[in-house]
């Protein structure tokens, strides 16, 4: 029979000095040292991995640029219309002026484009014609066609065109802006001469080493004067408006006359650049008071 059951205590417990108390208040501790490091492990499991996962977002926020693919830049438009050529249309019907725009259209793209007619206008222009009234581009080519128009060079509407109808291959219907078309339109309205001239010099008068220019906008339309030259010589001028009433726009005399005066004379006519709701520019004549003024400021001794 064992010394257990004989009421004996085993050899260890005989060897170990302490009471039973003691014994058992140190298996307490020992029991409740190992729960805190058993707990404390985990907190500390824990704590690794969300520094792991913070770590990781953090570091794929922060090369989301390098790896996210980059946005694709805006191409520029792959088929154009360009004016190239215009015509004035000779007739009995002074107003509205008619006229033939010959347009190339250039398809810079992959596929078969189609030109099917034309938008409604809301501007000074209607189109009244588009010849041929169906055509097909192929890719990597260019094709003409001729656009006729009917201009209300008198109105106050912008000199504007409506844009051409484009088909994609995909069945897809968008507008195509005809490029040059105001300075196309400028032109006939400029040839039509009289009220339907889109501007007009009433005077020129020196004042104080400057030139005067008195203009106007028979129609009304709202003309902004951007730039002035003189055979080919730009003339510092501010920009102005110019519309039903006279405006006066003052232009200042180059430092030193130009050699392209010299040999080719004292210009008496201007160039101008406008915008009558798009780009264009026309030629003005002025005449003698322009020459004056050039002679007795730029060019002393000079020519006309």
């Amino acid at each position: 029979m064992s010394r257990e059951v004989q009421g004996e205590a085993p050899d260890d417990a005989r060897a170990d000095p302490r009471t039973l108390q003691e014994r058992m208040e140190a298996g307490a501790a020992r029991l409740h040292l190992s729960g805190v490091v058993r707990h404390t492990g985990r907190r500390r499991t824990a704590l690794l991995v969300a520094l792991v996962c913070l770590a990781g977002g953090l570091g794929g926020w922060a090369l989301a640029g390098a790896w996210s693919p980059a946005t694709r830049a805006a191409e520029p438009d792959a088929v154009t219309a360009t004016v190239r050529d215009v015509v004035a249309e000779a007739g009995d019907r002074p107003v509205p002026t008619r006229g033939h725009l010959l347009v190339e259209v250039v398809n810079a793209s992959a596929g078969t484009i189609v030109v099917t007619g034309h938008d409604v206008s809301y501007d000074a222009a209607q189109i009244t014609g588009v010849v041929p009234r169906i055509l097909e581009v192929p890719a990597a080519a260019s094709r003409t066609l001729e656009v006729d128009v009917a201009v209300g060079c008198t109105g106050p509407a912008p000199l504007r065109s409506a844009p051409l109808r484009l088909r994609r291959m995909d069945g897809g219907i968008r507008p195509l802006p005809v490029n040059g078309a105001s300075q196309a339109l400028t032109t006939l309205c400029a040839t039509a001469g009289g009220p339907q001239s889109p501007l007009v010099i009433h005077e020129a008068h020196p004042e104080g080493g400057r030139l005067a220019l008195v203009m106007s906008a028979p129609s009304g339309r709202t003309t902004e004067v951007e730039a002035v030259r003189a055979g080919g010589v730009p003339l510092v001028t501010t920009q102005a408006t110019v519309a039903g009433a006279s405006t006066t726009i003052w232009l200042e005399p180059p430092y030193d006359c130009p050699m392209a005066w010299r040999s080719t004379g004292i210009p008496q006519q201007v160039s101008l650049d406008v915008d009558v709701g798009g780009p264009a520019s026309l030629t003005l004549q002025v005449g003698p008071a322009l020459a004056d003024w050039l002679l007795a400021t730029s060019c002393p001794g000079g020519s006309r």
